[in-house]
């Protein structure tokens, strides 16, 4: 048993109609509820004029997403109505009266809510005291509008008089947001990365859906985080890879092995990537995380190798050997050959360290994952890549070097 046997178990048999399954951990929900305002992964927001069409058009939205593939559950939220007093004052009435709007308002308010005006101890505890009409003054419309409003000139008139009294059919709650009325829908995506999903959603509702005038639908959800991070990691990235040669070149006082050693980073995304597509998992933040330190291993290796070939051509200048041809490639062989343990052995200590985490399963592990997927594929490459080529290169370096020295 994982987490998605048990999630597609969990969706099999809990099936409620008018609910839909949104899976996810205690705080981190809490954490995207406060933050996006959608407790689940991704989320649309309706705004418009009218609750109404609203709900018309969130679920024509739910039935176009429920059709689409990588769509685990998705259900609009519905609108439940509810049985108000809605009291309407004339205000060429009140006027006419010199009764202030603020002054009718709370008569109603008394009337019907009543107010705290005082405290009362009861044992260990203060309970507040509330003032309002007995129920048998105010339990029809009638009674309502029958009730008596003292004026400022101390006149005594009936509500009727100054407003108009009646039950209404309305929403109990409404969303609001930037003054706007708002319609939420929550969505759980397949295994599916969000950005992907929300990309292929809006293609179709760009497609399929018709808005009315004033009305437009907005995304939601935890996939905003991964967007402001990715736009943050295309400045990151090419960030840390001039870093990289830079230190490179400091290190070497050479621009030529420092592309030498910088060339180790594509065999290994070659790697990387290959891996990656072949377990299916997306580009997501924390993929580019695992190739961000698959670099940092990659370099590293190839350091080593150039290290240990500058110590050996220099061991065999320091015996006064000839420095033709053959004495170079000896010379490359040596370091190559000779220090080959501690080179397989950071290539191996990086592999055997995350294996575990791509055999086992459990709490955390799917977010351990994707950051371990490309530095295992782009370490193999890279090891073909630092044991084979960068020793043919350095010759090859060196043989040019020679030429144009002999010249």
């Amino acid at each position: 048993m994982n987490r998605q046997r048990l999630l597609e178990e969990m969706n099999r048999e809990m099936r409620v109609p008018g609910f839909s399954n949104a899976w996810t951990q205690p705080i981190r929900g809490r954490i995207d509820m406060q933050s996006t305002g959608i407790a689940s992964q991704v989320g649309v927001k309706i705004y418009g004029p009218n609750i109404h069409e609203i709900e018309v058009i969130a679920k024509e939205v739910e039935t176009l997403l429920a059709e689409m593939p990588g769509t685990r559950s998705v259900i609009a939220e519905r609108i439940s109505d509810g049985y108000f007093i809605d009291t309407q004052f004339d205000i060429e009435k009140l006027a006419r009266w010199g009764l202030p709007l603020d002054e009718a308002l709370l008569f109603v308010k008394y009337a019907l809510s009543g107010e705290n005006v005082a405290s009362i101890r009861q044992e260990d505890r203060w309970v507040p005291l509330n003032l309002q009409y007995a129920v048998d003054y105010i339990d029809t419309v009638e009674k309502i509008s029958h009730l008596k409003v003292i004026l400022p000139d101390k006149k005594i008139i009936p509500l009727s008089e100054i407003a108009k009294v009646e039950i209404i059919k309305f929403p109990e709650m409404v969303r609001n947001e930037n003054g706007l009325l708002t319609g939420y829908l929550y969505i759980e995506t397949l295994g599916t990365n969000a950005g992907e999903y929300v990309q292929q959603a809006k293609t179709l509702l760009t497609e399929k859906l018709k808005l009315k005038k004033g009305y437009h639908v907005e995304w939601a959800g935890q996939f905003l985080h991964e967007r402001e991070a990715r736009e943050r990691l295309l400045i990151i990235i090419p960030i840390t890879l001039l870093l990289i040669f830079v230190l490179l070149k400091l290190t070497f006082k050479s621009t030529l092995d420092s592309i030498l050693l910088i060339f180790s980073i594509p065999f290994a995304m070659v790697g990387g990537v290959w891996l990656q597509w072949g377990l299916g998992y997306p580009m997501t933040v924390a993929v580019w995380v695992g190739y961000i330190a698959l670099f940092a291993v990659a370099v590293q290796t190839g350091i080593i190798m150039v290290v240990f070939i500058h110590q050996a051509l220099k061991k065999s200048i320091n015996e006064n050997i000839p420095q033709d041809r053959i004495a170079v490639e000896n010379a490359i062989i040596e370091g190559s050959v000779f220090r080959l343990r501690p080179k397989l052995m950071t290539v191996a200590t990086t592999f055997f360290s995350l294996l575990p985490i791509m055999i086992f399963s459990g709490s955390g592990l799917e977010i351990m994952k994707p950051i371990a997927v490309p530095t295992i594929g782009g370490i193999i490459t890279s090891t073909f890549y630092v044991l084979f080529l960068i020793p043919c290169l350095y010759a090859y370096k060196l043989e040019l070097h020679n030429k144009t020295l002999a010249k």
